[in-house]
């Protein structure tokens, strides 16, 4: 079985421009690995969307406009951007989709699912690629920065997207690179695949970015995800001159009360503590070296690396 281990993550129009000279990739980045790509994905389902019920999905992916291949993906996990799911792939002649090629058991489960009905394509996603790989200890881990637009019959939204995959290695590199990442570029978890936004778009919404002012206990993982969301953006806003103070410094203690006992070591909560104060005064000191924004969004992305960590370590742990 292949198993896709990936984290999704959103940021801004400078941030794409700044991301390949960003240190932390320039840093680990592997020789010879750096491609761009031309994509455009095909999602098939039927008409009454059988295989998204059972969170299965069925892409067509053409690859600088001669090379084809289907993947199937089934149903996993994805939290705070962090996902893994199964994935299996074979290749094509054409974009036409195929239902034999695949392991035995994917190709039952796809011919139930089906019951008969023919694949009809559902979501295109045309985008560009720039990618690399990085090296995290002894990890492996593929970068992608994906720029496009996502359509469905007759409506569209653009795409900005950057990905980084496990290749090989510990899942926890992704939560590294990230932390350190993220105090260069401004970077969001993205729990939504491209296809769930295409599904959006299907259903005629527009996915709706929010986030609750409504400040509460983060009792769980896939809570602490929701928490890092919400303080992200607040603080952006923040230091854009549009943010709110209040909500951000709750949230901050909030986390880091909760989490010390969990999986937090008593320095990070204390740090935590100390930006959460300058967020609460008129002063403008926040400003200042150690609780610039960067370094404030990299010490939240290090604290969610150890809870996710503590959380998978004991499954009754919550």
């Amino acid at each position: 079985m292949g198993k896709e281990i990936e984290m999704k993550l959103l940021t801004t129009r400078a941030g794409c421009h700044r991301l390949f000279a960003a240190r932390t990739v320039t840093k680990t980045a592997l020789p010879v690995t750096e491609k761009r790509l031309s994509l455009k994905n095909i999602y098939y389902d039927t008409k009454d969307g059988a295989l998204n019920r059972e969170r299965m999905a069925y892409r067509v992916r053409v690859t600088n406009g001669s090379a084809y291949e289907a993947t199937i993906k089934t149903k996993g996990t994805s939290t705070g951007g962090f996902s893994v799911r199964g994935e299996y792939t074979v290749p094509l002649k054409d974009e036409t989709p195929v239902t034999e090629g695949f392991p035995p058991e994917v190709t039952r489960r796809l011919k139930d699912l089906l019951h008969g009905e023919s694949l009809v394509p559902t979501v295109t996603i045309t985008f560009a690629r720039h990618a690399m790989d990085l090296a995290a200890g002894k990890s492996r881990v593929e970068l992608s920065l994906d720029e496009g637009i996502i359509e469905s019959g007759d409506r569209s939204q653009s795409l900005r997207e950057v990905e980084f995959e496990l290749k090989e290695g510990d899942p926890a590199a992704l939560f590294e690179l990230v932390s350190h990442l993220a105090g260069e570029i401004p970077l969001y978890p993205e729990d939504r695949s491209k296809l769930e936004r295409g599904l959006f778009l299907l259903a005629g919404k527009t996915p709706q970015e929010s986030c609750d002012d409504a400040v509460k206990v983060p009792k769980t993982f896939a809570d602490a995800a929701r928490f890092l969301r919400e303080i992200l953006h607040d603080l952006g806003g923040f230091f854009n001159g549009t943010g709110k103070k209040a909500p951000i410094a709750d949230r901050l203690i909030l986390f880091a009360d909760f989490w010390e006992e969990k999986a937090l070591g008593g320095d990070e909560a204390a740090r935590l503590r100390e930006a959460a104060a300058h967020f609460e005064t008129d002063d403008a000191a926040y400003l200042e070296e150690d609780l610039e924004e960067g370094r404030i969004a990299a010490l939240l992305w290090q604290c969610l690396a150890k809870v996710y960590t503590k959380s998978h370590e004991e499954e009754s742990y919550f």
